[in-house]
């Protein structure tokens, strides 16, 4: 079972007028499943590994929303007042009822149920103990929802569950007498139904639906190089690319649109140091994140780019000789970058919703291993 309760606060008249939409609702999911797996040995280096899951998939919804004018604003609320109801107030009263018995009459499912049978399949050769390649198919779904962000009973939609089939092929390696890894793999995955959430920029309401399907591939690499007993260097870079390969009534607005949250670039390089000393074990590990310019939200909105950005980790760790413990002191995006990972643009209303990276933190733990 899953309870949230939205808020959105509206300020009138220069703050003369407070409201607050809340929507109560509940959302109870209940997933069974079978799963069987099976790997084969072909002879020759060559192995199939084949499986498949049933999953039966129940959701339902139960949604009703109140107009908070309790009058208090959120920054002044404490612990004691932030759920005082005393000031609410049902939507039907003011002509815009939003229950279960609304959304029904205006067509959405309250009650969902998805089943589904899902697959995949392995084949890899072992052309010796350092050298392996595989390619697979294999298939998923996302059960569905509703539209749970809206103010309106009409926008209150229900969502069908999202379908993908995903290739890959690739490779595992290790060289140079086990002190070089390299893995690559290639990957294409095709959405239908994609389960796309966004925002009118002309009126400002949320907008859910599975009216488009979509592709994405890639590659991605894995490098490891024990330089020496002390120390390690590795790397991962990754390219993707997707976009969309239908688009259905409602939907057209995206045609020139790059799917969301899809750099074209990424890579995560870095080393990790250890030293010993006298009384126990010193490691030092830096890494440096680096993620090309993409878009954080659907509508490829000026204030939804996110631009290239670098990232710097930096770990020291102490253990001592013999001891159930150790000492780490980090530091996670040292240069502290800042940018938003998320964005909801509501477009003529005037105002966006952004939600940020972490900031620099600092951090100092203590761990001991019973």
């Amino acid at each position: 079972d899953n309870a949230v309760l939205f808020g959105d606060a509206l300020f009138l008249f220069g703050g003369a007028v407070a409201g607050t939409f809340m929507r109560d609702l509940t959302n109870v999911t209940e997933a069974r499943a079978i799963y069987a797996d099976i790997s084969v040995e072909l002879g020759g280096g060559w192995g199939l590994t084949a499986g498949g899951r049933l999953t039966k998939d129940e959701r339902e919804v139960n949604v009703e929303q109140f107009l908070d004018l309790n009058g208090v604003p959120w920054q002044a609320r404490t612990r004691a007042n932030f759920m005082d109801r005393s000031g609410w107030l049902s939507t039907a009263a003011i002509g815009q009822p939003f229950d279960n018995a609304t959304v029904e009459a205006l067509g959405t499912k309250t009650k969902l149920e998805a089943d589904e049978f899902t697959s995949r399949v392995v084949l890899d050769y072992k052309k010796s103990d350092d050298l392996m390649f595989y390619a697979s198919i294999a298939d998923s779904f996302k059960g569905g929802g509703w539209a749970s962000r809206v103010t309106a009973a009409s926008d209150f939609k229900d969502l069908k569950p999202e379908f993908v089939t995903n290739f890959e092929m690739g490779m595992k390696s290790e060289w140079a007498n086990d002190t070089v890894r390299v893995n690559l793999t290639y990957f294409s995955a095709d959405y239908t139904d994609l389960q796309i959430t966004a925002i009118d920029q002309n009126t400002g309401a949320f907008v859910y639906s599975n009216k488009a399907d979509a592709s994405v591939d890639g590659i991605e690499g894995e490098f490891v190089y024990i330089a020496s007993d002390n120390l390690t260097l590795f790397a991962n870079l990754s390219t993707l690319e997707g976009n969309y390969t239908d688009l259905r009534p409602g939907a057209e607005g995206l045609a020139t649109k790059e799917l969301k949250r899809t750099p074209d670039f990424s890579y995560r390089y870095g080393f990790l140091y250890d030293q010993a000393i006298e009384s126990g074990e010193m490691n030092v590990s830096a890494v440096i994140n680096k993620t090309d310019e993409y878009f954080s939200n659907q509508n490829n909105t000026p204030n939804g780019y996110r631009p290239a950005v670098s990232k710097l980790d930096l770990t020291v760790t102490y253990r001592p000789n013999d001891g159930d413990w150790r000492l780490i002191a980090s530091c996670n995006n040292c240069t502290d970058e800042r940018n938003a990972n998320s964005t909801l643009d509501f477009g003529t209303l005037g105002f966006v919703t952004q939600f940020q990276d972490m900031p620099r933190l600092w951090r100092i733990s203590y761990r001991y291993d019973f």
